[in-house]
């Protein structure tokens, strides 16, 4: 059959299934260089959703023509992966030990906050962007500037409606700066569907106004809001601090760091802004606080609090491969008694915030709403996305495989007494937005000796 035979829709299903099956534009590509028909129906496609990392962020910066494209683009991701070069503080304190060779290209981490702050100039050219994604991968060295975030925002579109600004705690203002990113989220938020936060310093500000000298705290009113998930705390368990004059510095804090930590304001005024919903606009809305305790030998406690419904959901994170081992094992248990292998802290994050952000093949990330959307009949700009699944091995999978290795003395105590001493619970009262880690529920007869489980003596 001759091209041009070919009916409409049997072109879009061609494209669709492209985008659905490659991890990159490539095939897209050569698609919409077919014929002037081919590229008016694959162009939206392959300029829709935007993914840009490390490694092409420059690139994408200086020769995407924004100016005839820029209208096409309806979600933009950027991803910070993390950088395998030396980090210029080690080879600063330690030229010797780690010299630069003639063909060595400079670490990101030289020129990270110029080329994010050369990206955000593009920005206002996406006039019809729906979703945008700053996510960074956690590293020891690099960090961007809160004054470029706030650019960032301000230069978000009005049809942005879908936000994901994720730093991993890993932004910074100079010390006696002005840069207050809460204020900037603030004026973005009330036309925010779904969001979703973590920034290296949070406060009450970021959901409304405060007049100190009357002690009164105005909510922001969010008429449109699905979703909302802000992370307090980082994978090891260390916070995020509240902002104040000493939070110029950008990384997480343990709890006797010294600083106030972020937990209370946020959970207080997220409380205050539901409880102001006189509309009913957030009855259904997913608005979440997550935390973490600090990781006791293979255990953690990770919470996330239903600021809606007010109940906490804790989840037990069991490490289950060896310190050091590449990869690591982790198995997250669920409320309905499941649990899930994964190998990444990304990947814990999305199974106890439920899945309300997806990674989408070819690097995007977007609200799962708009992914779900993609794969259906509904009208979406995602149409052709595909989710990228996670890791399908459950625990008991996962000890049956590695059972003649050797276990986490955890799990061989749990095969003593047959059942799980570390469940997935529910936190209500009192107890709603404590972070605590969840007792072992320890079965009559048996103790804790020496960090292990033993018969209890007559």
């Amino acid at each position: 059959m001759a091209i041009s035979k070919l009916s409409d829709d049997l072109i879009i299903e061609i494209a669709k299934q492209l985008k659905q099956t490659a991890d990159n534009n490539q095939s897209l590509y050569a698609f919409i260089q077919v014929c002037q028909r081919w590229n008016r129906y694959g162009l939206p496609m392959f300029y829709g959703n935007i993914a840009i990392s490390n490694e092409t962020l420059q690139p994408f910066t200086r020769s995407f023509n924004a100016a005839a494209h820029g209208p096409s683009v309806r979600s933009l991701t950027l991803h910070i992966k993390q950088d395998l070069g030396i980090p210029p503080q080690l080879r600063a304190s330690n030229p010797l030990l780690f010299p630069k060779k003639a063909d060595e290209p400079d670490s990101i981490e030289n020129s990270l906050p110029e080329r994010v702050a050369e990206f955000v100039t593009l920005i206002p050219h996406f006039s019809n962007l729906s979703s945008f994604s700053l996510k960074m991968d956690l590293s020891s060295s690099r960090s961007v500037p809160r004054a470029t975030l706030i650019k960032l925002l301000e230069a978000l579109p009005a049809s942005c409606t879908h936000l994901e600004l994720d730093t991993n705690a890993q932004d910074h203002r100079e010390e006696g700066e002005d840069a207050h990113v809460c204020d900037a989220i603030r004026d973005v938020l009330p036309r925010m569907q779904n969001a979703r936060i973590r920034i290296s310093a949070m406060c009450c500000k970021m959901f409304g106004t405060k007049d100190t000298a009357l002690d009164e705290f105005t909510p922001l009113q969010l008429p449109n809001l699905k979703s909302l998930v802000l992370n307090c705390a980082i994978a090891s368990g260390l916070q995020v601090q509240s902002c104040g004059g000493l939070d110029w510095t950008g990384q997480a804090k343990g709890p006797d760091a010294g600083v106030e930590l972020a937990w209370r304001q946020v959970t207080s005024s997220l409380m205050n802004l539901v409880a102001h919903d006189t509309e009913g606009n957030l009855a259904d809305a997913c608005i979440y606080a997550l935390n973490a305790t600090l990781i006791a030998d293979v255990t953690q406690t990770t919470i996330r609090a239903n600021l809606v419904t007010q109940e906490t959901s804790a989840f037990p994170i069991l490490r289950l491969s060896r310190p050091f081992q590449d990869p690591s094992y982790y198995s997250v248990r669920m409320l309905d008694g499941s649990a899930q292998v994964v190998n990444l802290s990304s990947q814990i994050e999305s199974l106890v915030e439920g899945h309300i952000w997806r990674d989408i093949r070819g690097g995007s990330r977007l609200p799962t709403v708009l992914s779900k959307a993609g794969r259906t009949v509904l009208p979406s700009f995602a149409w052709g996305c595909a989710v990228v699944p996670l890791p399908g091995q459950t625990e008991e999978e996962w000890i049956a495989e590695n059972k003649s290795k050797g276990l986490p003395s955890f799990l061989w105590d749990e095969e003593k007494v047959g059942r799980q001493i570390m469940r997935a619970e529910i936190r209500t009262g009192d107890r709603f937005l404590g972070v605590v880690p969840i007792k072992l529920d320890i079965p009559e007869g048996w103790v804790i000796a020496h960090g292990r489980l033993i018969s209890a003596p007559d």
